[in-house]
């Protein structure tokens, strides 16, 4: 749903809750799919830093090769350049104002987003009927709680 771009008041219609319980539940649910698939997204970023690695290499030797014309040359340097530019991204590498830039939450999230609306819709479903599970646990748990203590008090 927020892949679709629905404001957390639209998902909160939806699922009939309120829209700080909406919030919060999709929080909940990036914070459990971040740790879910983390090792996995770890592993595609490695992969995919590689794979950016040999492309920067084809472009590298191109760019550096003398047999080459010149304008086959400064293309390769665009590319490499390109490719460059893109593992920095990928691996959190490129300088801001206020320092470097670290693979966050941020760069999980937009991973999480690469999710279909059926499959982030499917998520949020089971988030919300584990979170209301857990909710039902405590209230039992509280209710049990209050009977001793009026039991103590008696």
């Amino acid at each position: 749903m927020r892949k679709a771009r629905w404001g957390y008041y639209a998902i909160a219609q939806a699922c009939g809750v309120s829209a700080p319980t909406a919030r919060r539940d999709v929080e909940h649910m990036v914070r459990y799919v971040e740790a879910t698939f983390a090792e996995d997204i770890a592993e595609e970023r490695q992969r995919t830093a590689a794979a950016l690695d040999d492309l920067h290499r084809v472009a590298y030797n191109i760019a550096t090769d003398p047999g080459r014309k010149p304008d086959q040359r400064l293309r390769a340097v665009d590319r490499a350049i390109m490719v460059s530019d893109r593992r920095s991204k990928l691996l959190g590498l490129d300088a801001t104002t206020e320092g470097a830039t670290l693979p966050s939450t941020l760069n999980l999230t937009l991973d999480i987003a690469k999710l279909t609306g059926d499959e982030l819709d499917d998520e949020l479903r089971a988030f919300q009927i584990g979170v209301a599970t857990e909710k039902q646990r405590v209230a039992d748990r509280g209710d049990a709680a209050a009977e001793e203590a009026r039991a103590a008090a008696a």
